[in-house]
């Protein structure tokens, strides 16, 4: 197996669903839950009464519970291009850098250190508060920006999405990965 072929890292569950960009469209995902002392593998092509994993937790007295994962578990992120516009618009009071959607996504879309391009000029995203309200690296001019589309122009790579099953992937739990090309 080369470098390339497999992807490890951690992170702290979230309680929101996480995708993590690993550079490729993973066969098989496994999610160690140092938290709760669970596992859950993904596999691609795995029947619709398991397509978001399977799922192992010790239960207790030596016990080891399995279940099938039929929503909000592991799934696959295909990634997004540079230069994609964002859901909804947005709109900038003169001379701020806090911006006010409508019908924007900007907790599933952006991230901090995003450079998305609006009026035709480039910001880095430097605070994202909720799906309606993130701001910019700086203020924007002295006009008023209002209705305008915004251009995310960092793309995505692909990867995978891991879900919000609670034993999975509670707030402040330690959470392993191991993906598989």
């Amino acid at each position: 197996m080369e470098r390339n072929d497999m992807a490890t890292g951690n992170l702290i569950g979230t309680g929101a669903a996480i995708t993590v960009e690993c550079g490729f469209a993973p066969r098989r995902v496994d999610v160690y839950n140092l938290t709760t002392l669970s596992t859950t593998t993904w596999i691609y092509g795995m029947t619709t009464n398991w397509d978001e994993g399977f799922h192992a937790i010790d239960s207790g007295a030596g016990a080891v519970d399995f279940s099938a994962l039929t929503a909000n578990g592991i799934s696959a992120y295909a990634g997004s291009p540079a230069n994609s516009t964002i859901t909804g618009t947005i709109a900038i009071s003169a001379s701020t850098a806090a911006v006010t959607g409508t019908s924007t996504e900007f907790l599933s879309q952006l991230r901090v250190n995003d450079v998305v391009l609006v009026g035709g000029l480039e910001y880095k995203v430097i605070a994202i508060a909720s799906d309606t309200a993130c701001t910019l690296d700086r203020p924007i001019g002295t006009t008023a920006v209002s209705g305008a589309a915004v251009v995310r122009v960092t793309g995505r790579q692909a990867g995978f999405t891991i879900g919000t099953t609670s034993t999975l992937n509670a707030d402040n739990n330690v959470m392993a990965y191991t993906a598989w090309r």
